[in-house]
């Protein structure tokens, strides 16, 4: 009701009718590609996780069969110990061995048993561990019988998901840097209105409106674009930050792989055959009386600490590969 908006019959018309304000046409296209932005980052960090998962689930894997094959060593080692000790009692009894060998076969024959012992719940702990990972309803048991070599893949960026991480981040940023830069635009406004009164020879009178919604200051606007810059700016440093450390921690990765693979070749080309020779040498030389139990025990520990060796660099192997496998930081 508008007492200076006179009719023809010279009454004030009652106005009534519908205001519409909009935002610039381009801010809604920037709104639209942000949820779209927001979507590819968070499927990307899903797409971490799960390979961060894969990773640990695979470490715990390795190590389990790792285990496996310290269970098998030792318990070779239990029952050649447990022989030895009977064996040096015997030949003790009958003065053909010292009392001081006879006690250190029977210390060896204790150490590994309790080497063995300990080995078996680092079994249960490494299998405890890969379940807690897995989650399964039934518990979960490598198929693999034997530690091998992990396959180093092909590292393409492209199907790393952190690289996809951090490039989402930026288009993001870079994105709501665009949705604040065109809210400078100025909003749209459309009114439809209708206006009559109650007197002689009353009629209705329509209009349309539109216009534009300039805002008098700008320092409000121009701060939230500052931010939005200084954020984009931002996460290209963190992408950039991220590319080197990658490029650092593959280095750094490769490098413990090829230390490792240096003793599992010479474990493959060397070792092993010397450990057996030196377990066979030493049976013979020891039945012979060329040799005493403390040798043989010696010679044992030698036999042991190549193989031991061998199956560590084999784990630290599959770490490492897994490292890179999964290259994350």
């Amino acid at each position: 009701y508008d007492e200076n908006n006179i009719a023809a019959n010279g009454l004030p018309l009652n106005v009534w009718g519908l205001r519409q304000s909009i935002a610039f046409p381009t801010v809604y296209g920037s709104r639209s590609k942000i949820f779209e932005n927001q979507t590819d980052l968070v499927e990307s960090q899903y797409k971490l996780g799960g390979w961060r998962v894969q990773k640990e689930i695979s470490k715990a894997y390795y190590t389990v069969l790792y285990w496996e094959e310290i269970l098998q060593r030792l318990n070779h080692l239990d029952s050649l110990y447990h022989f030895l000790e009977k064996y040096a009692e015997k030949q003790y009894q009958v003065g053909e061995t010292t009392y001081l060998e006879k006690l250190m076969t029977t210390a060896k024959s204790g150490e590994i048993n309790r080497e063995l012992k300990a080995a078996g719940l680092e079994f249960k702990q490494s299998l405890n561990n890969l379940n807690l990972w897995v989650q399964s309803d039934t518990v979960v048991f490598p198929i693999d019988k034997n530690l091998d070599l992990v396959v180093v893949l092909s590292q393409e960026v492209a199907l790393n998901p952190m690289v996809e991480y951090h490039m989402k981040s930026v288009e993001l940023a870079k994105t709501l840097e665009s949705l604040e830069r065109n809210r400078f635009w100025p909003d749209l406004e459309f009114a439809v209105f209708q206006g009559s009164n109650n007197g002689l020879n009353q009629r209705n009178y329509s209009g349309v409106e539109a216009g534009i919604a300039i805002p008098l200051w700008f320092g409000a606007q121009k701060s939230r674009l500052d931010a939005a810059r200084i954020e984009t700016d931002i996460q290209i440093n963190l992408a950039d930050n991220y590319t080197i450390q990658r490029n650092m921690n593959y280095q750094k990765w490769l490098s413990e792989l090829e230390k490792e693979k240096e003793e599992i070749d010479y474990f493959k080309e060397t070792g092993k055959q010397l450990a057996d020779e030196l377990l066979k040498q030493a049976s013979r030389s020891l039945e012979a009386g060329e040799i005493d139990f403390l040798q043989y025990v010696q010679i044992v520990e030698n036999s042991k600490s190549i193989e031991m060796r061998y199956l560590n660099s084999l784990l630290m192997y599959n770490f490492s590969a897994l490292e890179l496998n999964y290259l994350t930081e």
